[in-house]
């Protein structure tokens, strides 16, 4: 360890008496490290950090399937076939709908349009997302067919300032009074719709062939995503035999809810993800070109500490110290540029993406430690072509050294086998 950080320390030394050669190398790295920290934060962001919800992996979106009558595999409910499902199924704790609700908050000088929802009573307990203020929608509401609303924290702090006497009074939506019974919690986002910042109660249709509505349940403790699948099958069979007009040919599709969230972008960030990776190899291609171009003027000196002792190992891995330094240094430079980048590319990501947290992405622990990674790695990739050649080079130096420049140069293996070789 301590002949590493005396490696790392000559390593300084040397970048900094070659300047334009330290800062060229540096703003390559910077770019080509900066762009993969950029992109793997969303990455990380959207594909690998869990939902923010109770128990998220138990979490899965139910669909109806219409394949088999010619529609699409992920088709909307109709009120009717998502109470009898709920109320039939064992592996499913349980579910819950929603549809699509945008009133305007009328009352004051100017109104002003929400974005919203309207959801079966149980769906933010089965979210886990209890009112931090106030109560939950019940089903005492939805048989009453009452006017009444949840709202989210950032909406009561930014049309109603925070205050708490706000639950229990009364609102007018699109011209109709509604009671605000609750308080959503600080940055909760609802799945598939994360801008809906206002949710009332889901009206049942009774028409069985009105599917206006989405699904989201939750597995029962210990049950799988194909017992699931396979219960629910026989569900729908029983539908179909007992509605044959409205369910001929109607199945049901389970997927987990973060894979069906992070559908439309998981191919995308991939595919850029390899592409940036890409950049960075070609970085690293040119900087072992130009660590190759600057060794051929470093005869002399590997030469001189040949002369002084230094073994073809050591000076190896001076060079290697080098690299990785420099790798760090850009690394170092790359962070600050993809903390740029991230608020870029957030910005960039189009509004109506249904995944919830977008706005939580940034630079944080799990994207350093990846970005030490991948400079660590790179230093030692784009190194090790000359760090090898300098080996090479200063071995055929030592054996002409000897006096044998008639002789066959052996390969470097008897080199550090041999005792009369090693010990010079």
């Amino acid at each position: 360890m301590e002949r590493f950080f005396l490696d790392l320390r000559h390593a300084a030394r040397s970048l900094w008496r070659s300047p334009g050669f330290t800062a060229a190398s540096v703003l390559t790295l910077a770019l080509g490290i900066g762009v993969n920290a950029a992109i793997f934060s969303l990455v990380k962001g959207m594909l690998l950090e869990p939902l923010p919800y109770e128990a998220p992996r138990e979490l899965v979106a139910v669909w109806q399937d219409y394949t088999e009558r010619g529609g699409p595999e992920r088709e909307w409910w109709s009120y009717p076939n998502f109470r009898d499902v709920r109320e039939q199924s064992r592996t499913l704790e349980d579910l819950a709908v929603f549809g699509g609700w945008g009133p305007t908050l009328t009352g004051g000088e100017v109104p002003i349009p929400l974005n919203g929802a309207v959801v079966s009573p149980s769906m933010f307990r089965m979210l886990g997302a209890d009112p931090v203020m106030g109560r939950d929608l019940t089903y005492q509401d939805q048989e009453e067919g009452g006017q009444v609303a949840l709202i989210t924290h950032a909406l009561w702090q930014r049309r109603f300032a925070g205050d708490p006497d706000r639950v229990g009074q009364t609102v007018d939506l699109s011209g109709r009074p509604y009671t605000v019974i609750g308080i959503l919690p600080r940055g909760f986002q609802f799945p598939f719709a994360p801008g809906a910042e206002i949710f009332g109660i889901l009206a049942p249709n009774e028409a069985r062939g009105s599917v206006t509505m989405r699904a989201i349940g939750r597995l029962a403790p210990g049950v799988t995503l194909d017992e699931a699948r396979t219960e629910l099958a026989g569900i729908a069979a029983r539908l179909e035999e007992a509605y044959p007009r409205a369910n001929a040919g109607v199945g049901v599709a389970v997927y987990p809810l973060q894979a069906e969230l992070t559908g439309p972008v998981r191919s995308s960030l991939l595919i850029l993800m390899s592409v940036v990776g890409l950049v960075l190899l070609i970085a690293c291609a040119n900087l072992a070109n130009l660590l190759l171009a600057r060794g051929t003027g470093r005869d002399t000196e590997f030469s001189v500490r040949a002369a002084l002792g230094a073994g073809r190992g050591h000076i190896a891995g001076q060079v290697l110290a080098e690299s990785v330094f420099l790798a760090l240094l850009g690394g170092a430079a790359g962070v600050l540029l993809a903390a740029w980048g991230v608020d870029l590319l957030v910005a960039m990501i189009p509004a109506g993406l249904p995944l919830p947290g977008v706005e939580g992405i940034g630079i944080d622990g799990g994207v350093l430690f990846f970005t030490l990674i991948v400079s660590v790695a790179a230093g030692l990739g784009f190194g090790f072509l000359p760090a090898c050649t300098g080996h090479t080079k200063e071995y055929v130096r030592f054996w002409q050294g000897l006096g044998r420049t008639q002789e066959p140069i052996p390969p470097l293996s008897i080199w550090e086998t041999e005792p009369r070789y090693r010990e010079h």
